[in-house]
């Protein structure tokens, strides 16, 4: 898109925020009707760019579209079958998925704009949350919550709908559990908020710990519910469903195929069906994962470098809730800088002298922190998540623990709200809103190209292989096997093990036998250096295949044997 009409869009999107903020203070009364239109019209406008020419991200294809257990499922029952291969820790994505598949087929642009409504629900339901305890700003919080670029991530990844669908009931459960206290243990309440509970959980388990922050909430405002049966029936409920749904997710994310594969070029070769080398170099390659990185240590210090992760992690999502420079699909690999690991010691630090410090009068953010916490500790690092060999970050799991951090900040505004410096928040807060919207409708154009998103990506973190490896597959796919081995050539570690696999991939599909011997030559040298003999023999005998009058056949005779 043009720069001219990149700022005619942006002042289109000015001129929406502008309309609804006057038709707020018109239409009061015809707000429920009016607010999800208008959330829908400024989404639409904002994340647009991502569902033109739509194409799937990273995981996409490999979940979904080129998986042959999602494709060949003969219903969606096969996904809660605990005990098949077909069962997943998230059935009810890959179920929804499944349907819209069977209906939609590859439309990518069906997908995306489901992740889209998702999106612009769950701000209009964080609206009506934060309304509840500060009307003066839930507006501008939920604005907030929908056009941040931290929200592009999770809008226009596909996969991502069980990030943006397990957030609704989520947002549904907490909802109905502050009617349930209203109405003084109401079983309508009861009922609703535990299935939508329940429903977030096979969606995904984002909400895990929330039962604690039920429990919290009510043993701090309601305590005398907590002496019903049915109510101490219904939270025991909670937690059951809870530590049902953690054990089988965490046992999906260590015993599943793609976990026991360390490095993402084997992906590669089992999608194009080329799986002609040996896997058991796989042991070789160090994970990316924090319980690895400290297996070596004690106890104590494994427990510090947990904190250490934890509020380092915390740092980097707090510097992009203000900054959207360090915004990238794939993170920076530097995540656990000092700088970092300040601004999670000063978060805590303030937010722990305004709870404690009586003359602020604000125990009420106590409530808000717990909720944050629960939502924050699941992908923290201290448990594990898959995508943690790559990064111990990712935009889209700070989802969720934003709508805790807003109902901190619309508590304290509520605290603020009849001071002389209430207009001027407001203002800062609008100008903060345009910015957003700003860099989010730029940042979604990169998400309708996966070349122009890795690209990017790899200008700003050229450090991580997997970036160049993708860019090189999505090459491979189009047959362009010479521009895919010259994104592999710009790494600046050429004697990668998930470089050399790659480019010997093209080399062979490009008949150049010279280079493809020259770099099985090298892959044997690093499986001999692992003592991993036996798949020293497996490039050997690739290599008799695939050029035995090499002059390489004789050097690994000479060197390995």
């Amino acid at each position: 898109m043009t720069l001219v009409f990149n700022q005619i869009y942006f002042l289109f999107i000015v001129f929406c925020i502008i309309v609804i903020y006057m038709l707020k203070l018109m239409l009061e009364k015809y707000s429920y009707f009016l607010y999800p239109i208008l959330f829908a019209i400024l989404g639409g406008c904002i994340y647009g760019p991502s569902l033109v020419d739509s194409k799937p991200l990273w995981d996409d294809n490999h979940f979904l579209f080129e998986s042959t257990r999602f494709l060949q499922a003969s219903s969606f029952i096969e996904f809660f079958a605990q005990g098949k291969s077909t069962a997943r820790s998230w059935p009810l994505t890959y179920s929804f998925l499944w349907g819209i598949y069977h209906f939609f087929s590859a439309n990518y642009f069906v997908y995306k704009l489901i992740n889209l409504f998702f999106h612009i629900l769950n701000a209009f339901l964080v609206f009506k949350l934060l309304g509840q305890v500060n009307r003066g700003f839930s507006l501008i919080l939920a604005l907030i919550f929908l056009v941040h670029p931290g929200q592009v991530e999770s809008v226009s990844w596909i996969f991502q709908l069980s990030t943006l669908a397990s957030t609704t009931f989520l947002l549904l459960t907490i909802y109905y559990c502050s009617k349930l206290l209203k109405a003084h243990s109401n079983n309508k309440y009861l009922t609703l908020s535990g299935a939508f509970f329940l429903i977030s959980l096979l969606f995904k388990v984002t909400a895990i710990l929330l039962p604690i922050f039920i429990l919290f909430y009510l043993y701090t405002y309601k305590s005398f519910l907590l002496k019903k049966k049915h109510v101490v029936l219904w939270l025991v409920l909670l937690f059951s469903l809870s530590a049902w749904r953690g054990s089988l997710t965490m046992g999906g994310a260590v015993n599943t195929p793609i976990e026991k594969r360390s490095s993402h070029h084997y992906l590669v070769f089992d999608k194009m069906h080329q799986a002609t080398l040996s896997h058991s170099f796989l042991s070789q390659t160090k994970k990316n994962s924090i319980t690895n990185k400290y297996d070596g240590r004690s106890l104590i210090q494994k427990a510090a470098a947990k904190i250490h992760l934890v509020l380092s992690s915390f740092g980097h999502y707090l510097t992009n809730l203000y900054s959207s420079e360090n915004l990238f699909f794939y993170a920076k690999t530097e995540t656990l800088s000092l700088v970092n690991t300040f601004q999670g010691i000063l978060f805590l630090g303030v937010t722990l002298f305004i709870i404690l410090f009586k003359k602020f009068k604000l125990f009420h953010i106590l409530s808000s922190f717990i909720l944050f916490l629960c939502l924050y500790i699941p992908i923290s690092g201290i448990f594990y998540i898959p995508y943690m060999k790559y990064s111990f970050v990712a935009d889209h799991w700070f989802y969720a623990p934003l709508i805790g951090l807003l109902m901190m900040v619309s508590i304290l505004m509520n605290k603020i709200d009849k001071t002389v410096y209430i207009k001027s928040l407001k203002v800062l807060f609008l100008f903060s809103i345009l910015n957003f919207s700003y860099s989010s409708f730029n940042y979604s154009q990169l998400f309708s190209s996966p070349v122009d998103l890795l690209t990017h990506n790899i200008k700003h973190n050229p450090k991580q292989s997997f970036l160049y490896i993708l860019v090189s597959e999505f090459y491979y796919k189009k047959s362009d096997y010479v521009s895919g081995i010259k994104i592999l050539e710009s790494w600046p570690d050429k004697e990668h093990i998930d470089i050399l696999n790659m480019k010997l991939f093209g080399y062979l599909k490009l008949a150049n036998y010279e280079f493809a011997s020259k770099t099985l030559f090298k892959l044997a040298e690093k499986a001999f250096v692992a003592k991993n003999n036996d798949l020293v023999e497996s490039y050997f005998k690739l290599l008799m295949k695939v050029n035995p009058k090499s002059r390489y056949v004789n050097m690994i005779l000479d060197r390995f044997y």
